[in-house]
């Protein structure tokens, strides 16, 4: 009798629910993960832009030695500008989402 049946247990439901619940369980902390990690990233490149972009300025500006080394600070991130053997270097730092210290550097001639 029991062979004949045609339909799902209470028991293999439950195992297949179990079976789903766990694999969402296991997407949440990394889509969180990823979510942050993206944040980071599109950070990074805003403030690369941004570096990129005060470095160009001090470049073609025609006193640029008078006003090197000078730091200044924008919303989250600390952008520093020095000169040293005819080399202009421009970085920026900023705390990423994990609290950490994150760093770009760019060289100009």
């Amino acid at each position: 009798m029991l062979g004949n049946e045609k339909g799902i247990t209470f028991i293999e439901s439950l195992a297949a629910a179990t079976v789903i619940f766990t694999v969402i369980m296991t997407m949440i902390p990394l889509y969180n993960w990823i979510s942050m990690e993206r944040h980071d990233l599109q950070n990074k490149r805003i403030y690369a832009h941004q570096l990129y972009n005060q470095l160009i300025t001090i470049i073609n500006e025609q006193e640029r030695e008078s006003k090197l080394p000078y730091e200044r600070k924008v919303e989250a991130a600390r952008f520093s500008f020095s000169m040293s053997d005819n080399l202009t270097k421009g970085c920026v730092q900023w705390e990423n989402s994990k609290n950490k210290q994150e760093e770009i550097c760019l060289y100009a001639k």
